[in-house]
């Protein structure tokens, strides 16, 4: 999994963000600590994942397909980022390729 040069960190995970960060990139276990992260998703049909950190420990994540858009610290969160990102595309004009779009900015 690479992981966004834009990546977005929900304010209940910060103080964790940097080692999360690195574990992903290294391709480890990030830290005991739950959280949830929102991916690209390989497929046309889907825009994006929100997985768990037990989720994402699987390998079928470590693969170049993904690429880790934002941590959130809890579900709610995760879905919050979600909204956001969604609310952009859709203010900017970009809600028919948002898929593009994501990839354009994360």
């Amino acid at each position: 999994m690479t992981v966004s040069e834009n990546i977005i960190i929900g304010d209940s995970i910060a103080h964790k963000a940097g080692e999360i960060v690195e574990a992903v990139r290294l391709g480890k276990s990030a830290s005991p600590l739950f959280w949830y992260g929102i991916t690209s998703a390989p497929e046309k049909e889907n825009l994006m994942y929100i997985a768990s950190s037990i989720e994402l420990n699987r390998p079928c994540y470590r693969s170049d397909s993904y690429a880790l858009w934002a941590l959130a610290g809890s579900r709610k969160e995760a879905l919050a980022i979600v909204l956001e990102l969604v609310e952009k595309g859709y203010t900017t004009g970009n809600i028919h390729h948002m898929k593009d779009y994501l990839e354009m900015i994360l």
